[in-house]
């Protein structure tokens, strides 16, 4: 059977996009369950502690998860300048929403441990860098 001009490249392009959609989410679930369990961690010794880490947890979440959700929603077939255009949208508004976490966690509570908020999102980061930089299937 013939297929009509570029069918297979497509084809290539949708898969790697889904793959690299499931390589992203898998880290992004794994990133929440940490969370989650510095939070639970940190509850034992102090509860300032962990309503801190999980603050810093979800000023790292919520941005990457947006900015996955919009990257990923758009077409697999869409030309190299839209596609760099989309990333460097979603990186800007990655970054407006991690300020605006900052400045609310900062202004609107009061008692809150800044290296429990800052050491959950460095903890986040490097689990990103390096689960990104792997070669090797998280789930």
């Amino acid at each position: 059977m013939l297929y009509p001009r570029g069918y297979q490249l497509k084809n290539v392009a949708v898969r790697h996009n889904q793959s690299a959609k499931h390589r992203y989410y898998s880290i992004l679930k794994l990133q929440m369950l940490l969370m989650i369990a510095v939070t639970f961690a940190t509850a034992f010794f102090n509860w300032v502690w962990a309503y801190s880490a999980l603050i810093g947890g979800l000023i790292y979440l919520i941005p990457h998860s947006y900015s996955a959700f919009k990257h990923f929603r758009s077409p697999a077939d869409v030309t190299a300048g839209v596609a760099l255009a989309q990333v460097y949208t979603g990186q800007i508004w990655k970054m407006s929403l991690m300020v605006v976490g900052f400045v609310a966690a900062f202004l609107l509570i009061d008692d809150l441990s800044g290296f429990s908020l800052f050491a959950t999102l460095m903890l986040l980061q490097i689990v990103n860098f390096v689960l990104q930089s792997s070669s090797k299937k998280i789930f």
